[in-house]
């Protein structure tokens, strides 16, 4: 919020102080109001969707068997960013291709 102080800095604030503060609570409720509404339909995320169908097999319910199939639908496989436990440290692309180039050895092996 501008302050009192802040007069000559803003040309509405040459309003009485009361009427000024209403003003300036109204126009950052439209600013705020605009920037949620651009916000909502241009913004996006540079965060990888990851740890959504982990690999399991230790009996603790994981959808994942060591082998990356889905338990209870035969011949589905998960291979992505989505069977990992936890968000890996590094860049997370450079995981996924260890787990695909796995992956690939497990199903061409039939395992």
């Amino acid at each position: 919020m501008i302050e009192a102080g802040g007069r000559d800095r803003h040309p509405y604030l040459h309003l009485p102080p009361q009427v000024a503060e209403r003003w300036i609570i109204h126009a950052a409720a439209q600013l705020d109001a605009e920037f949620l509404a651009f916000a909502a339909t241009t913004g996006g995320t540079v965060y990888h969707p990851s740890c959504t169908v982990r690999m399991g097999g230790d009996g603790g319910g994981a959808p994942l068997d060591p082998q990356l199939r889905l338990q209870g639908v035969e011949g589905l496989r998960v291979v992505d960013a989505s069977v990992f436990s936890d968000i890996p440290v590094c860049n997370i692309n450079a995981t996924v291709l260890a787990v695909a180039h796995q992956a690939a050895g497990t199903i061409l092996n039939k395992n």
